[in-house]
């Protein structure tokens, strides 16, 4: 950007972070702007930094705030949906989807109070995070019903194993500060197959497809259409 203000005379404003000798980081603005002689001709620049460092965190706490639910850290339901939208619109790729909706989780509310819940959900979302894949995005959708991103899968047998990992992972004991909880899940699958295909639609076939393990019973995956 300075070799475009010295060469072209065109201004610039850039945000640079910076890290002390003694390891703080903060955030400068850097405002340069062109020096021009009589004849129209760059002789030079001056740059004015101002430190910004609060006002970009604040600016970076919104974002957090606006993207992940405050309880778990996952995903908030706005956010793992945009994604969802964004990952549809690629073309060239397959995308799935895993619905979870977790059994037997009201009880532990009832018998264990609302602060175990609250645990449970955490742990929960801690475990659906280890079997999931970095480039995966895990999202609570309200509530105990979770929604996993799978981005770029060659197809449904690779959403299948995730979804399998996430019933071995949710399926059984979870140790919570005021006793044990026994917890099941409801898990169903849906696959883009390169046709284009909305958010809505693709959530709605893994819904129907998890109301069908549901009804199973068995804390296994459904696919979609199987």
């Amino acid at each position: 950007m300075l070799d475009e203000v010295l060469t072209d005379g065109v201004d610039h404003d850039v945000e640079v972070d910076i890290t002390l000798p003694s390891g703080t980081w903060r955030r400068a603005l850097m405002s340069l702007r062109a020096l021009f002689r009589p004849t129209g001709e760059t002789m030079g620049a001056i740059t004015c930094v101002l430190d910004i460092t609060d006002s970009a965190r604040a600016r970076q706490e919104l974002e957090r705030r606006a993207t992940f639910d405050p309880l778990t850290h996952c995903h908030n339901r706005s956010s793992v949906l945009s994604e969802l939208e964004r990952e549809l619109e690629r073309e060239g790729t397959r995308t799935g989807v895993v619905y979870v909706d977790l059994d037997q989780f009201k009880p532990v509310n009832d018998k264990l109070g609302h602060a175990a819940g609250d645990e449970l959900l955490v742990l929960v979302a801690e475990r659906l995070k280890h079997v999931s894949r970095d480039s995966d995005v895990v999202g609570r959708l309200g509530g105990d019903e979770f929604l996993i991103l799978l981005r770029d899968i060659p197809g449904a047998e690779m959403a299948m194993r995730a979804a399998e990992r996430i019933c071995e992972a949710l399926c059984g004991s979870f140790e919570l500060s005021g006793g044990t909880a026994e917890l099941g899940a409801s898990v169903g699958v849906a696959c883009s197959d390169g046709n284009p295909i909305g958010s809505e639609e693709l959530i709605k076939r893994a819904d129907v497809a998890m109301y069908k393990s549901k009804q199973a019973g068995r804390c296994e995956p459904v696919l979609a259409g199987a």
